[in-house]
């Protein structure tokens, strides 16, 4: 796939009430909806925004810039990873018609970054792109669910050139691992959808001395259950003393908000976290849904939904607004 061309939009965070708790019900709603499904499909998008500190600014306005794709693209998944004085957003990429990709752009200042470069492709769909640094290496685990995998790769020429360094699980349906190293442990977080579920619906942890493995499971395994926050939306972080898991809330609609899930106790034998903050959409510009949060000192990176024109010649007629969606809907 060759590169694309992103587009850029300049926003700033307004509020905490979700578009979809302020629209309309009734009729109206019903009337909206229709609307939605038949001339608009959901596009996401990627939107960063340079950080003023701390960790609690996450809940605070910031100005942020969008990351647009081409037409019929979708950008998500967004982390950060910094090397050599240069900072880097690793994303998915995929359209309506293909399966999605790994690639990556860097950022050079605010509102400004090089055009994406796709770096992992396969003949199954990969997103979620962790990136992390270990003995001087830089390694990634992509999403590989389509192939029943968790794979490991590693940078052979960062960022372009990548391969496979060993299959850490297979013949596993995980979605979105991150890995964190706490103690002197590494614990692997992951979703996995469980028994009668239309979305993933538990946490899975397994912990080892090396990011390599071998990964032993979690005697607590399911470690959360439910649609609302089990799912991995980036990496764990500090917040002061406090450890925190970013979890997707799908409970009403795939990928609605990010639970911040304050970790109680993380050990070989329990594991207890209780919430903290919901971070809602309307906190970005044009997005009605976001799932993958990732920042560093200098940069926040998310991603975000809205709802586009589904058909070409309406593109011209037709605005692009974060549309209200429906209850338990699970379109993208």
């Amino acid at each position: 796939m060759s590169a694309v061309t992103p587009r850029f939009i300049s926003g700033r965070a307004t509020g905490t009430e979700s578009s979809s708790q302020s629209a309309g019900s009734g009729a109206l709603f019903r009337a909206f909806d229709f609307c939605r499904r038949v001339c608009y499909y959901g596009r996401w998008h990627l939107t960063f925004a340079a950080r003023k500190g701390s960790e609690a600014d996450l809940a605070h306005s910031v100005a942020f810039c969008n990351i647009e794709p081409p037409v019929d693209f979708s950008y998500a998944d967004p982390f950060l990873f910094t090397n050599g004085g240069k900072t880097y957003i690793f994303f998915e990429i995929y359209s309506r018609t293909s399966h999605g990709v790994i690639a990556y752009c860097e950022i050079l200042g605010p509102g400004r970054c090089t055009e994406p470069r796709v770096i992992l492709e396969a003949p199954y769909h990969l997103s979620y792109p962790f990136v992390f640094h270990w003995e001087n290496e830089i390694y990634l685990i992509p999403e590989s669910l389509g192939n029943e995998t968790v794979d490991l790769y590693r940078a052979v020429a960062f960022p372009d050139r990548w391969a496979l360094d060993r299959t850490l699980m297979a013949g596993v349906k995980f979605a979105d691992t991150t890995l964190h190293f706490e103690g002197d442990t590494w614990w692997l977080f992951t979703g996995h959808q469980g028994a009668g579920a239309k979305a993933i619906s538990e946490l899975h942890l397994f912990m080892s001395e090396s990011p390599q493995g071998p990964w032993r499971s979690h005697p607590r395994n399911p470690v959360v259950v439910g649609e609302h926050c089990s799912r991995p939306a980036g990496r764990l972080f500090h917040m002061g003393p406090q450890l925190v898991r970013p979890g997707q809330d799908s409970s009403r609609l795939y990928g609605e908000a990010i639970w911040l899930n304050r970790v109680d106790v993380l050990s070989p034998t329990e594991y207890r976290e209780s919430p903290l903050m919901r971070l809602e959409a309307a906190s970005l510009p044009r997005s009605c849904r976001t799932h993958t949060l990732d920042f560093n000192e200098h940069w926040q990176v998310q991603d975000g939904l809205r709802y586009v024109p589904r058909f070409r010649w309406s593109r011209a007629i037709l605005p692009e607004i974060p549309f209200p969606a429906k209850a338990n809907s699970d379109e993208a």
